[in-house]
């Protein structure tokens, strides 16, 4: 099921009764069936975070959840950026060539460019440039001037800063108010652990109404 973050609320109840029953009643039939299936969900959705906000039901996230697997955006992992890149055209050429054809070749300056984009669409981004790239005539190195209009990171300095720094006990009340004394949502909010949320709780004499979740 891929994008069940997206899912409309009236038909979270259905999905429920499928997963916690096993069975399903097909459109137009009187009975229902037995199913014997494994689901697996995908989403880039924080499902946590719906679920505290009312967006997403908390017993169905329950059961979706028993096992979760976290895959860490493209810019998390700028390592693998230009063996995608050659993976994907690696691919492209099979598809539309039929047969394997010379890598692309980047210039630093371009190379650096790719590196430093946010790539918010991720994968999805990068096989769009492989396909613009893939008219480049093969072997010639591609530099920054050939690329396609690409965003840079831009400095996160001050927001690091920002979020390094504990927050005022009216910020952590206000938090804890926003999110229903939850304190992994609070956690969420601030991008921190929640021990720390915890510790902060002490060293301003608060208490969590929702210390469980």
């Amino acid at each position: 099921l891929d994008e069940i973050g997206e899912l409309p609320a009236e038909l979270q109840p259905k999905l429920l009764r499928v997963l916690q029953e096993g069975e399903v009643r097909p459109v137009g039939a009187a009975r229902t069936v037995a199913v014997d299936v494994r689901v697996v969900a995908a989403t880039n959705r924080d499902l946590a975070a719906m679920v505290e906000t009312g967006g997403f039901r908390r017993d169905l996230y329950a059961r979706l959840a028993l096992w979760e697997i976290r895959v860490p955006p493209l810019r998390a992992r700028r390592a693998d950026l230009l063996r995608w890149v050659e993976r994907l055209h690696a691919r492209w050429a099979t598809r539309r060539r039929g047969a394997p054809v010379a890598p692309i070749v980047f210039e630093p300056d371009a190379a650096e460019a790719l590196l430093l984009n946010p790539w918010p669409e991720n994968l999805r981004g990068l096989d769009r440039l492989v396909h613009q790239l893939a008219a480049i005539e093969p072997g010639v190195a591609v530099s920054r001037s050939l690329l396609p209009p690409v965003e840079t990171i831009p400095d996160k300095s001050a927001e690091t800063a920002e979020r390094a720094a504990p927050p005022t006990k009216e910020d952590l009340v206000a938090a804890l108010a926003r999110h229903g004394g939850s304190v992994r949502a609070v956690a969420k909010h601030f991008h921190r652990d929640r021990k720390q949320v915890y510790r902060w709780l002490e060293r301003f004499g608060l208490r969590a109404d929702n210390t469980e979740t």
